[in-house]
């Protein structure tokens, strides 16, 4: 969840990629 919103806050860039996979 933390990751998540986070990841959606700070740069998806990022955080998607890692959150897809």
């Amino acid at each position: 969840p933390l990751d998540l919103a986070a990841g959606e806050a700070t740069p998806v860039a990022m955080t998607a990629p890692v959150i897809n996979g």
